[in-house]
């Protein structure tokens, strides 16, 4: 059987970027975020061990990874 996928994302990459002075965030009272700050190494082995599986971000993260590695640095 062959399907369509018609999901798209939006990335956006920021640097240099300090979250204590980021400002409060403007969430919809169903929202909660928490913010985790993680090395290309720890997001890396997430992924290997299955922690992180969406297949979109997975997606960005290679992408990112593979045109864009100055961003790692």
């Amino acid at each position: 059987m062959t399907t369509k996928a018609t999901e798209s994302a939006h990335v956006y990459v920021v640097r240099d970027v300090s979250i204590e002075t980021a400002g409060e965030q403007n969430l919809d009272t169903t929202e909660e975020i928490e913010v985790v700050v993680l090395s290309p190494e720890e997001i890396d082995h997430m992924i290997i061990s299955g922690e992180i599986c969406d297949a979109v971000a997975m997606a960005d993260w290679s992408l990112l990874r593979h045109k864009h590695p100055e961003f790692l640095e």
